[in-house]
This record gives C-alpha cells, sequence and structure tokens, in this order.
C-alpha cells in the first residue's frame, strides 16, 4: 500500500539523518522524526547497505570502509593491504555507481543479522552484476559488515568505451 510505503521511507529518512550524526561527529545535523533504536532492525540495516553503496557511489573512501567492523578479515590480505587496495580501487574510476536490490535480511539475534543482495556496479570502465551475503553486527548502534562474501559472480562484464 502506498501509504505503508511512504511511512516506511519516512522512517528511513529520519534515521539517516541520526547515521549521519553518528558517522560525521563535526557536523551537526538535527535529527527529526524517530531515533535509531526505536527502528526495527531491518529498517536500520537496511539504511546502512544505502550508506556503505552511497559512500561506494560518491568515492568516499573514508565512510566506505568506515561501513566494516574492525575485525573484517579480507580473504587473502591483510587489514592494511586491503585498505590500501580499496582506496586505489575507489580512487581510480572517474565514476562510479553502486545500486543493491533484491535486499534479503534476516535478524539472527538483537546484534547480528544475515543479508543477501544483488550488487549492480558500474564505473567508466568496468561493470558487473553480483549476489552478495554478509554477516552484519550492531556495534555502539551502528551495523557494521564482519563477513562479506560474493554468492554468483556469473555477470561480470566489462564496460565498453
Amino acid at each position: 500500500d502506498a501509504e505503508a510505503k511512504k511511512i516506511e521511507l519516512a522512517k528511513i529518512a529520519a534515521t539517516a539523518k541520526v547515521t549521519a550524526q553518528i558517522t560525521m561527529p563535526n557536523k551537526v545535523v538535527k535529527a527529526e522524526g524517530i531515533h535509531p533504536t526505536q527502528s526495527s532492525p531491518k529498517i536500520l540495516v537496511e539504511r546502512s547497505l544505502m550508506d556503505w553503496a552511497a559512500a561506494w557511489s560518491n568515492k568516499n573512501v573514508h565512510d566506505y570502509l568506515s561501513a566494516y567492523a574492525y575485525y573484517f578479515k579480507p580473504k587473502g590480505l591483510s587489514q592494511e593491504k586491503r585498505k590500501k587496495q580499496r582506496a586505489e580501487r575507489i580512487s581510480k574510476p572517474k565514476i562510479i555507481v553502486v545500486s543493491l536490490s533484491n535486499i534479503a535480511i534476516n535478524v539472527q539475534d538483537e546484534n547480528h543479522v544475515s543479508v543477501t543482495f544483488i550488487q549492480h556496479y558500474r564505473s567508466d570502465d568496468y561493470q558487473d552484476e553480483v549476489e552478495k551475503s554478509l554477516l552484519m553486527v550492531k556495534e555502539f548502534d551502528r551495523w557494521l559488515i564482519a563477513k562479506e562474501n560474493v554468492l554468483d559472480a556469473t555477470n561480470k562484464m566489462a564496460a565498453s568505451n
């Protein structure tokens, strides 16, 4: 129903303002509407996912990396090498557009959720569509990525110039 969708979007928008205050403490952001602790975990997790994708699309390396738990263990890389690699890969393209679809959130308990979604990535020289799985943990009222897996990457393709 359209009215329920408007209410859900208003809750997400209000939560985003408070999330911005949490992730950008040097900026004063007046939060209107609901407080994050009053929202359902699914709304807050989805907001965190959208913030992560937006940081990536905006080439904001700091906010992108801050979406991950400090103990996130990348496959085959040290934490420092991964940060350097991600910073280079995010900074290199002129444009990046990341969007998510088919988001499914499974609440395991009050501090853990598993998430699956389709990630659509496009830059000036590459694009792909992959299915991902995340384990997210709640720390200090923020949902952070603790584990990340690509489930299906069969649709990878190079963008034509």
